[in-house]
């Protein structure tokens, strides 16, 4: 039997409290349905998954509020769940590949699933965001080293901040795509960090690396050499 296809998405951006904002989306890229959760409320993230499974009537929503407060997309951690996995899903979960085989069968366009693999499949997706937040907590205090992580991640932004001279410009290429920008990658588990001032460091330095690779390419493009 041929794999079932599917062209649905479900993005799950997460939140260092714990919340996370669900949205459905079409292969169109359009949001279908957006709701907000708390993943230790693991029953009530999977009803919500559940009931998309089985409404097969979503049209796309306009105008869809998140929260009465804006979410701040620099400061949370988003995964996409699709028909294969991605390199973001396999950081989410060590059986990316299930997840999705599973994701298929709740969500296949061929047939409708059965309630009680579209009930198996939200049961796991629901228990898999709770155990990605509170991995992810655990791994950041490990990181923090009690704090010495914290003066390591003040040096690379203060060394960042300084290189705004012509001669910098190349400085996104030399010194963060083969030092400190795969470590960024492989350290986005800091966003859901509980601790506020490593968070904040996190995104500080994320936002002055692609400031400053937004710099290069200037560079790279023009051929012209400018300071900041």
């Amino acid at each position: 039997m041929a794999p079932l296809e599917i062209t649905t998405t479900i993005v799950m951006s997460f939140r260092h409290d714990g919340q996370v904002a669900l949205e459905l989306g079409d292969a169109r890229r359009r949001v279908l349905d957006r709701r907000v959760g708390d993943v230790l409320d693991v029953r009530a993230t999977m009803m919500i998954v559940r009931d998309w499974a089985l409404d097969r009537r979503l049209a796309p929503h306009r105008d869809l509020q998140l929260s009465p407060e804006p979410w701040d997309h620099e400061g949370t951690y988003p995964i996409t769940l699709a028909a294969r996995p991605t390199a973001d899903l396999h950081r989410f979960t060590s059986r990316a590949d299930g997840l999705c085989r599973s994701f298929r069968a709740a969500f296949a366009r061929e047939r409708s699933a059965d309630r009680s693999t579209v009930a198996g499949f939200a049961d796991e997706l629901a228990h898999e965001m709770k155990n990605f937040v509170l991995g992810c907590r655990r791994a950041a205090v490990a990181r923090a080293a009690g704090g010495r992580y914290v003066d390591i991640l003040e040096t690379y932004l203060q060394e960042m901040s300084a290189a705004r001279a012509k001669q910098d410009q190349t400085y996104y290429r030399d010194s963060i795509s083969s030092g400190v920008g795969p470590i960024l990658l492989d350290e986005k588990y800091l966003l859901l960090s509980e601790d506020e001032h490593l968070r904040d460091l996190y995104v500080a330095l994320r936002r002055e690396a692609t400031a400053l690779y937004q710099w290069y390419t200037d560079l790279a493009r023009s051929g012209y050499r400018r300071e900041w």
